[in-house]
């Protein structure tokens, strides 16, 4: 690659066109395979950005959006009609809203060492935690204590990563 290529200290758009971008997800067994959630659903390339197609729940706003790093064709969409979720590589999706009071969502998270565990931030109603066998539970907090406990918590996940990178390159 010369000093000039694809997106080298310059941002480079890749698509998809004409959805306004809200949420996006990497693979992470194959980063090459992109999601993007927009006002009209998700987006999926397997190109690196190249191409797109869309998949999905279609024709709802995808506010956020998260894979289960463990098994990637688990992949979780916040939406404002809720969440959905996906257990066959995108094909099909059921919505999992059993005790979600509040049914826009912002932000999903998954605990990295227990995938099963999912937590959505609300608009106005806090944040929510599913145990893929348990109904979903409300967390009590006012709005902003939950996006802040939210932020923290994918802070933390964000540094056990770093972390596991780091120690994964010094045993090299």
């Amino acid at each position: 690659m010369s000093s000039n290529s694809f997106g080298d200290n310059e941002w480079v758009s890749i698509g998809p066109e004409g959805g306004y971008v809200q949420a996006f997800a990497i693979n992470p067994q194959s980063p090459d395979t992109l999601y993007a959630g927009t006002t009209s659903g998700i987006f999926k390339s397997t190109n690196g950005g190249t191409n797109w197609t869309p998949m999905g729940p279609t024709s709802t706003y995808v506010q956020a959006l998260a894979i289960n790093p463990q098994a990637p064709e688990t992949l979780y969409a916040g939406t404002t009609n809720g969440i959905f979720k996906s257990t066959n590589g995108e094909t099909n999706w059921a919505a999992i809203n059993t005790g979600l009071t509040n049914t826009n969502v912002n932000v999903l998270a998954i605990n990295p060492p227990i995938p099963e565990t999912l937590y959505a931030g609300t608009l106005g109603g806090g944040v929510f935690k599913i145990q893929q066998t348990e109904p979903i539970v409300s967390v009590p907090t006012t709005t902003a204590w939950g996006t802040m406990l939210l932020i923290m918590f994918l802070a933390l996940m964000a540094l056990y990563f770093l972390n596991k990178i780091r120690n994964s390159h010094s045993q090299l």
